[in-house]
């Protein structure tokens, strides 16, 4: 239900990768939602999916968007795929200040400049192709 899978990717402190392992958790829920939205059982249910998501998700995506891609699978019949990206960094607490929370001292990380370039770049690749 959605209460589970909301509690699944908030986790993090339990965790022995800490945030990146709730980064993989959340891309795990995305596919699984990617998925049950393009199967053929769940697209008469599509309206009723999506309404239920939505206190549950926060995302930029338009419900537009949404409804296009969906429509975009029904028409070419064939499967999505979920890719990710992951980038790397260097973890420390109080070196980097946090423009949410200025005055507290938290563990953040600073990003490799190469792992953003590289997951930048795969990106790119892959709006090319459309």
């Amino acid at each position: 239900n959605s209460e589970q899978a909301l509690g699944f990717v908030r986790e993090r402190y339990s965790l022995d990768g800490g945030d990146n392992d709730r980064g993989k958790n959340q891309e795990k829920v995305i596919s699984a939602i990617v998925n049950k939205l393009a199967s053929l059982k769940s697209v008469s249910n599509f309206t009723s999916i999506v309404n239920n998501l939505q206190d549950s998700v926060q995302t930029n995506i338009s419900l537009d968007t949404i409804n296009a891609l969906a429509n975009t699978q029904l028409d070419s019949g064939s499967k999505f795929t979920v890719t990710s990206q992951a980038v790397t960094g260097t973890g420390s607490t109080g070196q980097l200040t946090s423009y949410a929370m200025p005055n507290s001292s938290l563990y953040m990380m600073k990003l490799d400049n190469s792992s953003v370039a590289s997951a930048s770049q795969a990106i790119k690749n892959l709006m090319e192709e459309k």
